[in-house]
């Protein structure tokens, strides 16, 4: 689980720089 945290603080900046 510890990844998918890890995964999730990147997609939440991957995403705000798409959008």
């Amino acid at each position: 689980m510890a990844k998918l945290i890890k995964g999730n603080r990147g997609k939440e900046r991957l995403i705000r720089a798409i959008r």
